[in-house]
């Protein structure tokens, strides 16, 4: 009889311990993915905040040539300001388009950056296409040192999605991984007038 008893005590306490350890469980790696996914909002907030900085300086340099009356195609300065307008108009599920419209941006800022590096002539002409290629070497390295924060949380999240015991909580969640973007790759402002 004292056996049954003591075995009755240790299946339930088997039973109590298993029970608080799948909810311990369960707070633990949803805290630790909801964590994660705060770090990645977090730094999607700063890529998106210097991203805007550097295209804004489409914009002034838009309004430099415009101000100096010098002939050029707007088509290069209204892709940069069209596809910013887009990737900030996208909700936060859409980690695909938002990946893709990222290097789009990047391709079209080149585009802006190779025409100012191509205009030497305005450089040697007036200090203030030295001070924009200044500014927007700044904001370059701003935009890809919060990138690479960011491509850091994503590898991170990615990486814990497919670990035992994270892919449980993912599977349950229904959480998916997030599109890793590549390093920037703005082309380098040449500020010299020589």
């Amino acid at each position: 009889m004292f056996r049954l008893k003591m075995s009755v005590l240790f299946i339930i306490g088997i039973a109590i311990g298993a029970a608080i350890g799948l909810v311990a469980y369960n707070i633990f790696f949803e805290s630790e993915f909801g964590r994660i996914q705060q770090n990645i909002a977090t730094d999607w907030g700063n890529v998106i905040e210097n991203i805007t900085a550097t295209t804004d300086q489409a914009i002034n340099l838009k309004s430099l040539l415009i101000q100096d009356r010098v002939k050029f195609d707007t088509t290069i300065f209204d892709e940069v300001i069209d596809l910013r307008g887009r990737l900030l108009g996208l909700n936060n599920e859409q980690w695909d388009k938002k990946t893709e419209l990222l290097a789009k941006i990047e391709n079209a800022m080149n585009k802006v950056i190779e025409y100012y590096n191509g205009r030497m002539d305005l450089r040697i002409k007036r200090f203030y296409f030295i001070e924009w290629g200044m500014q927007t070497t700044k904001n370059i390295e701003n935009y890809s040192a919060a990138k690479n924060e960011y491509i850091d949380q994503v590898h991170e999240y990615n990486v814990k999605l497919k670990r035992i015991p994270y892919n449980l909580i993912a599977m349950k969640k229904k959480l998916a991984e997030i599109p890793q973007p590549e390093e920037s790759r703005i082309t380098t402002v040449q500020v010299a007038t020589e």
